[in-house]
């Protein structure tokens, strides 16, 4: 798992050796929070078109998301995870210029 942390975001890859999807990330979630929600969403970075999972929850008084999209991967599974700290449910500036970088900057190996 590889992590990097802003004020209000957290972006993360997961890879594993085995298929992991991002309905079975949000599965693993339950362990953590009450209740979530929990939508289908498709996200388009770059030249990709990724599928996954949108999650919104309450954390002592905050309102959270995570945006779950599983990668192509030849072996394995890959997870772009972001975590935004939302500014009462509504994604922050600091997520909006992440999204923004990783539109016209994200390139995945082997084509």
């Amino acid at each position: 798992m590889w992590t990097m942390d802003g004020a209000d975001v957290t972006l993360m890859v997961l890879r594993t050796s085995f298929g992991f999807t991002a309905d079975e990330f949000v599965e693993s979630l339950a362990d953590e929070f009450d209740s979530f929600e929990s939508d289908p969403i498709t996200q388009e970075l770059g030249s990709l078109t990724l599928q996954g999972q949108a999650v919104t929850t309450e954390v002592a008084q905050s309102v959270l998301t995570y945006d779950v999209f599983e990668v192509p991967s030849e072996v394995g599974s890959t997870l772009l995870i972001l975590m935004d700290a939302t500014d009462d449910g509504l994604h922050t500036e600091e997520y909006r210029k992440v999204m923004r970088g990783l539109w016209s900057s994200l390139r995945m190996g082997g084509g």
